[in-house]
């Protein structure tokens, strides 16, 4: 069966206004989501020769298109963060995580483990975090686990909370405060 005209000029525009999940779905095409999120589709302009060189890194690598243009936005926020100071394998939204430690009496956040490597799994990874409260603050317990909540919220993903004064384990420590990068700083 021929493709009509009007059928391309409706999938174009289909994919230039982005595509409703649950259309796609209740269709049954479309792929699976990555990850424990939902994801988009998003529309991206490229030339034939922007193409061609995506396609030609896809099959040298044995991957997708879609895979290279991802690691390609991922390294270069990479390299965005590190000419900030503070390079890690996933997008800080430092506003938001400002704004948390605000809210919750957080004097000092860093990051630390595989967030700051190349071991950083975005499927299963989770993000690890050092912590020191403000001092005088009441509510402990709530501050602890509603910025861990919070965290969790910005990140997408589960995150290990520590706090810094609670650190005991030599090898742990010495490991951890050697490597954390400062996020956050009252």
């Amino acid at each position: 069966m021929p493709v009509t005209d009007e059928q391309i000029q409706d999938s174009a525009t289909e994919a230039e206004n982005g595509y409703d999940v649950t259309e796609l779905k209740r269709r049954g095409r479309g792929r699976p989501g990555r990850g424990a999120q939902p994801s988009q589709v998003v529309a991206v302009r490229l030339t034939n020769d922007e193409l061609t060189q995506i396609d030609a890194h896809a099959a040298a690598a044995r991957t997708t298109r879609s895979e290279v243009i991802r690691d390609a936005v991922m390294s270069s926020i990479a390299r965005k963060r590190e000419d900030a100071g503070v390079a890690t394998a996933i997008p800080l939204d430092l506003d938001a995580i400002a704004h948390a430690c605000e809210r919750f009496g957080v004097r000092r956040l860093r990051i630390f483990g595989s967030a700051l490597t190349d071991r950083f799994d975005p499927s299963t990874s989770d993000v690890d975090f050092l912590v020191d409260f403000l001092p005088g603050r009441g509510d402990y317990f709530h501050d602890y686990f509603d910025l861990k909540t919070e965290l969790e919220r910005i990140f997408g993903r589960k995150v290990d909370l520590v706090d810094a004064g609670a650190v005991r384990n030599p090898y742990f420590a010495k490991s951890a405060f050697s490597s954390a990068q400062d996020v956050y700083a009252a």
